[in-house]
């Protein structure tokens, strides 16, 4: 079975850390799989969601900022609960602003996508978030020109990608579900690995 993905791109190089850089094409979480299901009974347990988000532009305070949450589920088919898959769902909302005026008045943005990741996916994104935030991880250290990006791939289309630009204090977190994302400053990644360890926490109780 495919595992998430973590690697270090530097330019249009790619450098693997401790995983491999695959070419073919994903295959689906498990739970994504069985929600996908219509020919049988199944059971959805949903726990608390969270979320994290843009920062508000204080240049720009028409705009609404981005947003990603994450779901917990746990999904099973009646009396088979040890058999059933755990996971969570990521729900993405790019920043949007109210356009026009009277009977032309319009959003703009806030587009919304939604991937899942399996149990197993959240402990990869754990161990990602640990490398992204560790100082004692070199990744920083190897920009000499232009920029570095460190990246957490997943099966269903959710990336999670830090950048380093050279000289640069400020660190960006980029969180991507199928081609649409929210940029955050990269100290929120502490905030996304609470909400990862926090699923995983609900999830392994059950």
């Amino acid at each position: 079975m495919k595992r998430a993905i973590a690697c270090v791109v530097i330019g249009s190089l790619i450098f693997a850390v401790g995983c491999k850089k695959e070419t073919a094409e994903k295959p689906e979480p498990a739970i994504k799989k069985l929600l996908a299901r219509t020919d049988i009974v199944l059971v959805k347990h949903f726990y608390e969601e969270q979320t994290i988000k843009e920062d508000q532009d204080a240049n720009h305070p028409d705009i609404r900022p981005g947003s990603l949450s994450m779901e917990p589920i746990w999904v099973y088919e009646p009396s088979k609960e040890k058999s059933g898959e755990k996971g969570a769902s990521i729900s993405l909302v790019t920043s949007w602003i109210w356009m026009g005026e009277g009977y032309s008045l319009h959003k703009e943005g806030g587009d919304e996508r939604t991937a899942f990741l399996d149990l197993e996916e959240l402990r990869d994104l754990d161990n990602a978030l640990d490398f992204f935030e560790s100082d004692a991880s070199p990744w920083r250290e190897q920009v000499k020109t232009g920029h570095v990006e460190v990246t957490f791939d997943s099966k269903d289309n959710f990336d999670a990608s830090i950048f380093h630009s050279k000289g640069s204090n400020t660190d960006f977190l980029y969180l991507t579900v199928d081609g649409k994302s929210v940029a955050l400053n990269a100290a929120k990644a502490t905030e996304l690995q609470k909400i990862t360890r926090d699923a995983i926490t609900e999830l392994n109780k059950l």
